[in-house]
């Protein structure tokens, strides 16, 4: 996966990270068997399967 960007917000709804190329939003997949859970001001995190990582933001 691929990080493109990401944008933080006090609003959820206004959260989004750009991974492959795609707007990802909280809760939709990032790619197959991938969750993106919760985006943060500096990572997000992203579940596969019952494991759950931190990417950096920067």
């Amino acid at each position: 996966m691929l990080i493109g960007g990401a944008i933080y917000s006090d609003q959820p709804a206004s959260r989004f990270v750009v991974i492959n190329g795609m707007v990802v939003r909280e809760g939709e997949t990032a790619a197959p068997g991938v969750v993106l859970e919760r985006i943060g001001p500096k990572s997000a995190i992203v579940r596969w399967r019952e494991t759950r990582i931190e990417l950096p933001i920067n």
